[in-house]
């Protein structure tokens, strides 16, 4: 599933106009045509997440004295549905420039940067203590594993909306 999200995000245009008329299908309640406008990459999140969530409250049954092993997996899968959220988010981020022609080229630069350089950079000059701020962690504690990836959704979220209302917010395009 997480693969096959990442690659209908790469690969499925992100058309500021169709997430305009989805914003008002959204709006005015009609929810045909949302279903229609909502993009397969979407879908394959939702699903995803949904998936991963089902894995946190729903463990694989192990034998007797894995607690650790199931509570760190539980972290595991949440952290690695924030991540999802970050990356759909930075894609979207890209997708709302004016010059959008080359914005999945650019997401996927910044991806590469988050998901393999940066992280070595880090590893080279510290180790491996602060991974957890670039990939799903299952050793680290609750906070590190999960906030940190919540305040990259929550940063990535802002940045959507500010581009969003500065480039094709109706009244800036008036």
């Amino acid at each position: 599933g997480v693969i096959l999200t990442y690659s209908v995000l790469f690969f499925e245009p992100k058309d500021p106009v169709v997430f305009r008329r989805w914003l008002k299908s959204l709006r005015t309640a009609q929810w045909k045509q949302l279903a229609q406008l909502t993009p397969a990459w979407a879908y394959t999140l939702i699903i995803t997440c949904a998936v991963l969530l089902l894995a946190i409250i729903y463990p694989i049954a192990l034998p007797k004295g894995s607690d650790v092993f199931v509570t760190r997996s539980k972290i595991g899968c949440f952290s690695l549905a924030l991540f999802m959220l970050r990356d759909a988010g930075m894609f979207l981020f890209f997708s709302f420039s004016l010059k959008s022609k080359r914005a999945d080229v650019a997401a996927l630069s910044y991806m590469l940067m988050m998901w393999i350089f940066l992280p070595a950079l880090l590893q080279a000059v510290s180790g491996s203590g602060a991974l957890f701020l670039f990939y799903p962690s299952m050793t680290g504690d609750i906070l590190q594993s999960l906030i940190c990836p919540l305040l990259e959704v929550i940063v990535v979220a802002y940045l959507c909306r500010s581009r969003w209302q500065t480039t094709f917010a109706e009244e800036a395009l008036q």
